[in-house]
């Protein structure tokens, strides 16, 4: 009886430890389907993968595109925004904002540890922190602050 006991008491214990629930994933930043770029901030109403995964894009609700140009597909981390003149290695992406209208095309500067990407079902997330950019056009004297917040639809 005392051996049934102990068997039944065993089993019990390994049953209950086999079935605790998983710890998922950390959670990333919150996502808000936004886009900004200066003062006008826009709803992001699609997004794009380029490149086997390597250029992610979104699209706002007519006024802007931000491509994130990474080096290879990228892995849920941190990255740090490299000027666009540079070549993106590792943990590194180069990242330009499209004004639809007038055309006018932004580079993100330098900025350590500004974009964020997670990953969930396939899905990517991308949130970045503002970093400065500057127009293309050498008649625009003026940065602006960009930044981003939106998941793959």
């Amino acid at each position: 009886m005392k051996i049934r006991l102990f068997f039944v008491a065993l089993a019990t214990l390994l049953f209950s430890n086999g079935c605790t629930k998983s710890k998922s994933a950390p959670a990333g930043p919150a996502v808000s389907q936004t886009l900004t770029v200066g003062s006008t901030t826009s709803t992001v109403t699609s997004t794009y993968r380029l490149n086997g995964g390597a250029d992610i894009g979104a699209n706002s609700d007519g006024n802007y595109e931000l491509a994130f140009d990474f080096p290879t597909a990228p892995v849920p981390g941190t990255y740090d925004v490299v000027d666009y003149s540079t070549p993106a290695t590792g943990m590194q992406v180069k990242v330009v904002a499209t004004e639809i209208s007038p055309t006018t095309l932004y580079y993100a500067g330098a900025a350590p540890q500004a974009v964020t990407v997670t990953l969930n079902n396939g899905k990517y997330s991308i949130v970045m922190s503002p970093v400065t950019a500057t127009p293309q056009q050498s008649t625009i004297n003026l940065s602006v602050k960009m930044s981003a917040s939106f998941s793959e639809k």
